[in-house]
């Protein structure tokens, strides 16, 4: 069964009060849809509340209601007889986390506004959510039509997380995590960026802050936020994290299809957040420090420590493998990147990241040194390799 519910129908009320005010129902409806963080599980209560019409938005006291009745997260509310098409829909419930693949330990609410003319379902997810303050200011404050306005916040909203979404089907109550489609992708990688290592208390803030933070201007205002959501984005998929995330999702086995390709977005946000090019064959070996300074990882220089750093991590354009690829960089990578490379055979020297590490040029290359290297000149190193049978650990 197709739970996108997509018409391809011309907007009905456009530019006038009176015109959108004409967005009625004349037979009652039958409302389905699937609610999705992950997928909210079954048992979660969906609330629906007519709206007097496409204008003020206010609730006209109706509400009606339906539960979670399948693992996906899918509802079904009965057929009722309303008055406007409009609807604000919330779901309050557990839901599968994909970070984690598990069921979350607390309940979270999930809303979205549809316009039921010419559809039978509308989906509550995150873009619903997070679009609803936006859609509300652009309709009672600047007299937009519903559908306009969800067509802007959308597009802003997805432009935050540095997605394009002028090629996706439909509108956001058409989205289903469970489902391949760019649309979907994009959807499931925001989902994963906004869950990643916070619980459902502090997802639930998160939720507000940015809500707010896109409802006056439809702009992500917030560089500290994004940056503490790119380190994380960054730390998962470089330290192989989404595929075990799309293993989650596809071990939920609630789909006949594979989990939508949602990767490629977040990595390109934590690029762009934190001001990364794209590794290949001409940057091949590179060292990066991350230069916005919201970010944990800020540093100043590549290859040396500075003061004021607030970290020692670097990352490096890998291109052993099959394509390149950005890696977090070894320490023995790090710190002698920097170090001559025509010093004399046995040189001793000190990290230029790590600065207590020591380093030993030896057969043309550095090593990393022993405590015994640290407290010898370069000769003596020299000697002890002619004279004795000593070889010092080499580790990184």
């Amino acid at each position: 069964m197709d739970l996108t519910g997509y018409v391809e129908q011309p907007e009905v009320c456009d530019t006038t009060v009176n015109d959108e005010d004409c967005s009625t129902l004349q037979d009652a409806v039958d409302l389905s849809g699937v609610s999705q963080k992950g997928p909210f599980v079954t048992g979660t209560d969906i609330t629906a509340y007519e709206l007097q019409n496409g204008r003020s938005l206010k609730q006209t006291g109706k509400t009606f209601g339906g539960k979670i009745e399948r693992a996906d997260g899918t509802f079904d509310i009965k057929t009722v007889k309303l008055n406007s098409a409009f609807a604000y829909i919330v779901a309050d419930g557990f839901y599968r986390n994909e970070v984690t693949g598990e069921n979350s330990s607390a309940a979270i609410k999930l809303r979205a506004l549809t316009n039921l003319k010419g559809r039978s379902s509308a989906n509550i997810n995150l873009v619903t959510h997070l679009e609803y303050d936006r859609v509300q200011y652009l309709v009672t404050r600047k007299d937009s039509s519903v559908t306009k306005a969800k067509m802007a916040a959308e597009k802003e909203l997805f432009a935050a997380f540095g997605i394009d979404n002028s090629g996706f089907e439909g509108l956001a109550e058409d989205l289903n995590v469970l489902k391949e489609g760019k649309g979907n992708a994009a959807l499931l990688a925001i989902s994963v960026l906004l869950q990643g290592d916070r619980n459902e208390s502090e997802l639930t803030a998160l939720l507000a802050s940015l809500s707010v933070d896109l409802g006056d201007n439809g702009q992500w205002d917030n560089v500290k936020q994004r940056a503490q959501i790119a380190d994380w984005a960054m730390k998962t998929d470089l330290n192989g994290g989404l595929p075990k995330i799309r293993a989650n999702v596809e071990g939920w086995k609630l789909a006949e299809s594979a989990a939508p390709a949602f990767e490629g977005h977040v990595t390109n946000f934590w690029m762009k957040e934190l001001g990364v090019d794209k590794c290949s064959s001409v940057n091949a070996g590179a060292l990066f420090a991350t230069k916005n300074n919201h970010s944990a990882y800020y540093a100043a220089n590549d290859s040396a420590y500075t003061d004021g750093d607030s970290s020692l991590v670097r990352l490096i354009c890998d291109a052993s493998g099959t394509a390149p690829a950005w890696r977090f960089a070894t320490d023995l990578e790090k710190d002698v990147a920097a170090l001559a490379g025509d010093a004399a055979e046995g040189s001793v020297a000190n990290g230029k990241i790590n600065t207590n590490f020591v380093y030993v040029k030896e057969n043309g290359s550095w090593r990393r040194g022993t405590e015994l290297d640290a407290s010898l000149d370069a000769a003596c190193v020299d000697l002890i390799k002619n004279t004795t049978t000593f070889t010092a650990d080499a580790t990184d």
